[in-house]
């Protein structure tokens, strides 16, 4: 007599459609709740993303514009026109508006018929004689001072490594007042400019001020000259071209005269300097109680 074999337990089949739909349903749980978390989870993340980008936004710009102090650099307004003609010859004498004075009337500088080509010079700007001041008594500060510390990490500043001396101009500085005469210290003077309508090259150029042995300072025309800016010195009021190679006297007495270019400055970040420089002297502003230098 032989054994039939017995059949493999199997669950009644109303079992296993049950055990197929909980499948089911809890495979669509887990997956409705994984996506109801995924989506919660971007949307919170894209309000604390706004929320963190506004609150730099609102930090960068309360710290763009906090008062740096700088101070000195405001333009010396007059509301005079200029007369026409403005270059002009009389008595044998060449004379171009170098604005106007309220205790001495038209102000001229005054030179040779024939020294400035009447096609390379501007019409008057910047208020005429001075009316962009240059600084002539640097303030200067140091790491850790008020100033110092208020400087915006994204600002832009020129850096001069002068025989071991580093100076630092920012441009905000240069922009207002185009030059600065700085005595680096009791031996060693430097004429900083700051060309406009050179945006493009954004060049800061350095020149050498000691004229015929004595140190000389300089001041603005209100006039550009053969796409440069145009200068007088304080000592003969000749006129002076700040160029790519030289500083070229093309007018007055020391017509012909050219003085060195000593070095050109590309601006940098004060982030990048404060970190590289920290040792450098800061052109914070200029010192309008004292007299404007004559020599």
């Amino acid at each position: 007599m032989h054994d039939t074999p017995l059949a493999p337990d199997v669950p009644p089949a109303s079992t296993v459609k049950k055990r197929s739909i909980f499948a089911v349903i809890y495979r669509a749980f887990v997956g409705t709740t994984l996506i109801v978390l995924v989506v919660v989870i971007g949307y919170l993340g894209s309000i604390f993303y706004r929320e963190f980008r506004t609150l730099r936004e609102a930090q960068a710009g309360e710290s763009s514009s906090t008062p740096i102090g700088y101070e000195g650099l405001s333009p010396k307004f007059s509301y005079a026109e200029a007369p026409d003609p403005w270059l002009q010859e009389k008595n044998g004498e060449a004379r171009l508006w170098g604005g106007w004075d309220p205790k001495l009337g038209q102000i001229w500088f005054r030179f040779n018929p024939g020294d400035l080509s009447e096609l390379k010079l501007s019409r008057p700007i910047y208020w005429g004689k001075d009316g962009v001041r240059a600084i002539d008594y640097p303030v200067v500060e140091r790491e850790g001072e008020p100033r110092w510390l208020k400087v915006h990490p994204d600002d832009e500043v020129a850096v001069l490594d002068f025989n071991g001396v580093v100076s630092i101009y920012p441009l905000m500085v240069l922009e207002r007042v185009l030059i600065v005469n700085d005595q680096i210290d009791r031996d060693r003077s430097v004429l900083v400019v700051r060309a406009p309508r050179e945006e493009v090259e954004r060049t800061i150029r350095v020149y050498d001020p000691v004229v015929e042995g004595s140190r000389v300072t300089f001041g603005t025309t209100g006039y550009i000259y053969d796409r440069h800016i145009l200068l007088y010195d304080r000592q003969t009021e000749s006129l002076w071209t700040a160029g790519d190679e030289s500083l070229e006297a093309v007018a007055g007495p020391r017509k012909g005269v050219k003085q060195k270019l000593l070095a050109r400055l590309e601006p940098i970040s004060w982030t990048r300097c404060a970190a590289e420089r920290r040792e450098g002297r800061l052109i914070v502003g200029d010192k309008r109680n004292r007299p404007t230098p004559k020599e």
